[in-house]
Protein backbone atom coordinates (compact mmCIF):
# COMPACT_ATOMS: atom_id res chain seq x y z
CA UNK A 1 0.00 0.00 0.00
CA UNK A 2 0.86 3.57 -1.17
CA UNK A 3 1.87 6.13 1.30
CA UNK A 4 -0.73 8.14 -0.24
CA UNK A 5 -3.22 5.08 0.35
CA UNK A 6 -2.27 5.26 3.56
CA UNK A 7 -2.76 8.65 4.29
CA UNK A 8 -6.09 8.73 2.49
CA UNK A 9 -7.13 5.78 4.69
CA UNK A 10 -5.87 7.42 7.97
CA UNK A 11 -7.99 10.55 7.16
CA UNK A 12 -11.35 8.63 6.95
CA UNK A 13 -10.46 6.59 9.77
CA UNK A 14 -9.59 9.98 11.73
CA UNK A 15 -13.30 11.22 10.33
CA UNK A 16 -14.61 8.07 11.72
CA UNK A 17 -13.36 8.54 15.24
CA UNK A 18 -14.21 12.14 15.02
CA UNK A 19 -17.51 11.26 14.52
CA UNK A 20 -17.94 8.54 17.50
CA UNK A 21 -15.76 11.30 19.56
CA UNK A 22 -18.99 13.60 19.05
CA UNK A 23 -21.43 11.67 20.27
CA UNK A 24 -19.70 10.53 23.05
CA UNK A 25 -19.15 14.67 24.32
CA UNK A 26 -22.31 15.44 23.71
CA UNK A 27 -22.75 12.45 26.62
CA UNK A 28 -20.45 13.11 28.46
CA UNK A 29 -20.43 17.13 28.48
CA UNK A 30 -23.81 17.97 28.04
CA UNK A 31 -22.90 21.28 28.33
CA UNK A 32 -20.44 21.11 25.42
CA UNK A 33 -22.06 19.47 22.58
CA UNK A 34 -24.91 20.90 20.83
CA UNK A 35 -29.14 19.76 20.87
CA UNK A 36 -28.64 18.16 17.56
CA UNK A 37 -25.69 16.25 15.81
CA UNK A 38 -26.92 15.87 12.51
CA UNK A 39 -24.85 18.82 10.99
CA UNK A 40 -21.69 18.96 12.48
CA UNK A 41 -21.75 14.66 12.00
CA UNK A 42 -22.28 15.70 8.45
CA UNK A 43 -19.95 18.72 7.97
CA UNK A 44 -17.37 16.08 10.16
CA UNK A 45 -18.03 13.11 7.46
CA UNK A 46 -17.74 15.96 4.02
CA UNK A 47 -14.61 17.18 5.00
CA UNK A 48 -12.80 14.40 5.94
CA UNK A 49 -14.46 12.46 2.41
CA UNK A 50 -12.90 15.25 0.46
CA UNK A 51 -9.44 15.51 2.22
CA UNK A 52 -8.89 11.72 1.49
CA UNK A 53 -10.04 11.83 -2.34
CA UNK A 54 -7.25 14.97 -2.32
CA UNK A 55 -4.68 12.73 -0.68
CA UNK A 56 -5.18 10.04 -2.47
CA UNK A 57 -5.34 11.52 -6.15
CA UNK A 58 -2.88 14.42 -5.84
CA UNK A 59 0.66 13.77 -6.45
CA UNK A 60 2.84 12.66 -3.38
CA UNK A 61 4.26 15.78 -2.79
CA UNK A 62 0.97 17.65 -2.65
CA UNK A 63 -0.65 14.56 -1.07
CA UNK A 64 2.33 15.25 1.97
CA UNK A 65 1.35 18.94 2.27
CA UNK A 66 -2.51 17.79 1.91
CA UNK A 67 -1.72 15.49 4.98
CA UNK A 68 0.58 17.43 6.41
CA UNK A 69 -1.27 20.68 7.14
CA UNK A 70 -4.66 18.82 7.92
CA UNK A 71 -3.38 16.59 10.49
CA UNK A 72 -1.26 19.27 11.94
CA UNK A 73 -4.19 22.27 12.32
CA UNK A 74 -6.81 19.27 13.39
CA UNK A 75 -3.81 17.89 16.42
CA UNK A 76 -3.32 22.19 17.27
CA UNK A 77 -7.13 22.28 17.94
CA UNK A 78 -7.59 19.06 19.62
CA UNK A 79 -4.17 19.79 21.98
CA UNK A 80 -6.26 23.14 23.28
CA UNK A 81 -9.82 21.52 23.10
CA UNK A 82 -8.87 18.61 25.00
CA UNK A 83 -5.88 19.28 27.45
CA UNK A 84 -4.96 22.99 27.60
CA UNK A 85 -8.06 25.15 27.39
CA UNK A 86 -10.75 25.66 30.39
CA UNK A 87 -13.60 23.84 28.16
CA UNK A 88 -16.31 21.42 29.15
CA UNK A 89 -14.24 18.73 27.15
CA UNK A 90 -11.09 19.00 28.72
CA UNK A 91 -10.31 15.67 29.51
CA UNK A 92 -9.04 16.84 33.03
CA UNK A 93 -12.05 18.92 33.93
CA UNK A 94 -14.54 16.26 32.55
CA UNK A 95 -17.19 15.07 35.24
CA UNK A 96 -17.03 11.39 36.20
CA UNK A 97 -19.92 9.75 34.48
CA UNK A 98 -21.19 6.58 32.99
CA UNK A 99 -19.65 8.33 28.94
CA UNK A 100 -16.52 9.54 30.74
CA UNK A 101 -14.39 6.90 29.62
CA UNK A 102 -15.88 6.39 26.33
CA UNK A 103 -14.90 10.32 26.03
CA UNK A 104 -11.26 9.59 26.93
CA UNK A 105 -10.33 6.82 24.95
CA UNK A 106 -11.49 8.41 21.70
CA UNK A 107 -9.72 11.77 22.66
CA UNK A 108 -6.35 9.27 22.91
CA UNK A 109 -7.73 7.63 19.64
CA UNK A 110 -8.23 10.89 17.91
CA UNK A 111 -4.57 11.85 19.16
CA UNK A 112 -2.72 8.36 18.05
CA UNK A 113 -4.30 8.65 14.76
CA UNK A 114 -3.09 12.80 14.06
CA UNK A 115 0.07 12.09 15.19
CA UNK A 116 0.33 8.58 12.40
CA UNK A 117 -1.29 10.88 9.99
CA UNK A 118 1.28 13.86 11.10
CA UNK A 119 3.73 11.20 10.29
CA UNK A 120 2.62 9.71 7.09
CA UNK A 121 2.77 13.28 5.41
CA UNK A 122 5.94 14.22 6.53
CA UNK A 123 7.23 11.03 5.27
CA UNK A 124 5.59 11.58 1.51
CA UNK A 125 7.09 15.13 1.74
CA UNK A 126 10.57 13.56 2.95
CA UNK A 127 10.44 11.44 0.29
CA UNK A 128 9.51 13.53 -2.30
CA UNK A 129 12.45 15.60 -1.79
CA UNK A 130 14.80 12.77 -1.78
CA UNK A 131 13.77 11.64 -4.86
CA UNK A 132 13.78 15.23 -6.25
CA UNK A 133 17.28 15.67 -4.82
CA UNK A 134 18.46 12.55 -6.76
CA UNK A 135 17.02 13.39 -10.01
CA UNK A 136 19.01 16.56 -9.64
CA UNK A 137 22.22 14.16 -9.65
Amino acid sequence: MSLRAAGALLVLAHGAIGEWHLIVAAKAAPTAGPASLALPLTIIGIVHVIFAIVAWMAAPRASGWVLTVFFAAVLVFELYEHFLGAVPTNIFHLAPGAWAAQFRVSVYLLLASEMLGLWTGTRLLAGSSRNVAIRAR
